[in-house]
């Protein structure tokens, strides 16, 4: 373990260390949009900073207010520093690389291109957490709204004066989901209607670095915890049109039905309303949860808050679970008429927590529900009241006024 974390250390101190936020959307309180890119090189006490830019991609609303099923337009260019294919001068060294996708509706899927090749590099760590081992790799697999990807570039296999390009596959038509994932001669050539696949990130390299890096990227990360029998399994079913069984509470959703909903353990398909319980597992104890896709054509990377999982299954089979989805993740992308199996477990913090659908589409229309990690006697909690914002501050009126029959 000192090997691996000597080594980790290495790469986020000798090596240069690289956040992309990709997209266009926001992540709840974000104020800002796009894909940021911070580069940082030194020991990780005094680092320096030699590099922010913004990338964001132009876009038309997405929609209006109510349904914004299908947006208009919504892909019109993704520009860095106010212009199309920016250049980023890197030294013959490695990078660590976090690319986090933010929104609203949109998925991508990064290759490393020189114009004629694909070239390797290592994904490390998803979500929150470092991988078991790092998956080496020409082409990530599609990134939904709200995953975090870290990977590694190795310059220094790369003559001065180099060119090496980041470059989308994944092709929208609209808000649903990715169309196609196009070739990638095809998506470097401009070859879409989509005119955020393509290029849009240029590497050159251009000197040897100050210091000689020592960073590596090791064989073995961190192994995932061993976690106890689960107690209990849980069903959701994100899908269309749910019914408002709260209407008029300040804490409901603001129409009587909604576009979009989740049902719990085969109850009713309701919309969002952060009053209600719809699950409450115990401190400590372990769960499985399936979280099911209602079909339609829709994808939803769904987001539970403030607890890492485990996947043990996609569509039922754990041979269908890639390497890069073997860490502990928080973001459960469902794919189209999928279902994704995951184990938990409830720990270290109590309260009110949200689980939702990260197309912020779906989000804001009512696909989101409240689970509550509670339980009886000090120093425990009960359910917490329902805060409810008001133009001049924050009041709790009311305990949760609707607890699902099957919550505890």
């Amino acid at each position: 373990m000192a090997t691996v974390v000597g080594a980790l250390l290495g790469l986020l101190a000798a090596g240069t260390v690289v956040s992309l936020v990709v997209g266009h959307g926001v992540w709840h309180t974000i104020p800002t949009s796009g894909l940021i890119i911070t580069a940082a090189i030194g020991t990780l006490a005094g680092a320096v900073t030699t590099a922010a830019r913004l990338i964001s991609s132009k876009t038309e609303p997405c929609g209006n207010n109510s349904n914004s099923r299908r947006p208009r337009n919504p892909w019109l260019a993704v520009v860095t520093d106010a212009k199309t294919n920016t250049t980023f001068d890197v030294d013959k060294r490695r990078y660590r690389f976090r690319l986090y996708a933010p929104g609203p509706s949109r998925w991508w899927e990064f290759a490393l291109y020189d114009g004629k090749n694909f070239l390797p590099f290592w994904q490390i760590s998803s979500d929150g957490n470092l991988l078991p081992q790092p998956v080496k790799l020409t082409a990530l697999d599609e990134q939904g709204i709200a995953e975090r990807y870290d990977i590694v570039i190795d310059f220094s296999r790369y003559p001065i004066g180099a060119k090496l390009y980041l470059v989308n596959l994944c092709e929208h038509d609209d808000g649903r989901g990715p169309e196609q994932d196009l070739r990638l001669g095809d998506a470097f050539a401009g070859r879409s209607g989509d005119p955020c696949v393509g290029k849009f990130l240029e590497f050159c390299v251009v000197r040897e670095p100050a210091t000689e890096d020592k960073s590596l990227v090791p064989d073995v990360l961190i192994p995932n915890p061993t976690l106890p029998k689960a107690v209990r399994e849980r069903t959701f079913l994100f899908g269309r049109g749910g019914i408002n069984t709260t209407f008029g509470a300040p804490s409901s959703y603001e129409k009587a039905s909604s576009d979009w909903a989740i049902r719990t353990d085969g109850g009713e398909k309701v919309s969002a309303d952060w009053g209600r319980v719809s699950a409450a597992p115990r401190y400590g104890t372990c769960e499985v949860w399936h979280l099911v896709n209602d079909g339609g054509g829709w994808d939803h990377p769904i987001h539970i808050h403030f607890e890492e999982g485990q996947i043990l299954a996609r569509n039922g089979s754990a041979s269908r679970v890639p390497p890069w989805e073997k860490g502990r993740k928080d973001v459960y992308r469902l794919r189209p008429g999928g279902t994704v199996t995951i184990k938990m477990q409830f720990r270290d913090w109590g309260g009110m927590f949200m689980e939702h659908c990260h197309n912020t589409t779906h989000e804001d229309n009512a696909m989101l529900l409240r689970w509550e990690l509670d339980d009886s006697g000090e120093p425990f909690l009960a359910p917490l009241p329902t805060p409810v914002p008001t133009p001049e501050g924050v009041t709790y009126p009311y305990d949760a006024n609707d607890i699902l029959l099957n919550a505890f």
